[in-house]
């Protein structure tokens, strides 16, 4: 299988770690810890975000993620790609998604 047809395959899931609850427009994420002391910060996503995270909690694939923000925002599919890895990151190092083991 080749790095392209890998990577269009990539898929997310969300973590139990992570409440997500949408307020007034706006999409926050929460931690969930077994104690009110370690419960520190919330996260709160802008609406490409929040869209973004939509699609990857819907276990929808990067490639078919890029393809609707390149058509929706005129942005290259390639540079969509990139704002969604690099989102996917940020939210992997949260605690809040998880990589999905792609399947064949």
């Amino acid at each position: 299988m080749s790095a392209d047809s890998l990577k269009n395959k990539l898929s997310w899931k969300q973590t139990p770690n992570i409440v997500a609850r949408r307020i007034r427009g706006e999409v926050l994420l929460v931690p969930i810890h077994s104690t009110s002391e370690t419960l520190d910060s919330f996260f709160t996503l802008n609406p490409t975000a929040a869209e973004i995270w939509q699609a990857l909690c819907e276990g929808r694939h990067l490639a078919e993620i890029a393809e609707s923000l390149s058509d929706q925002y005129a942005v290259s599919v390639d540079d969509a790609e990139a704002d969604i890895l690099r989102l996917a990151a940020e939210l992997e190092i949260l605690g809040a998604l998880e990589r999905n083991q792609p399947k064949d």
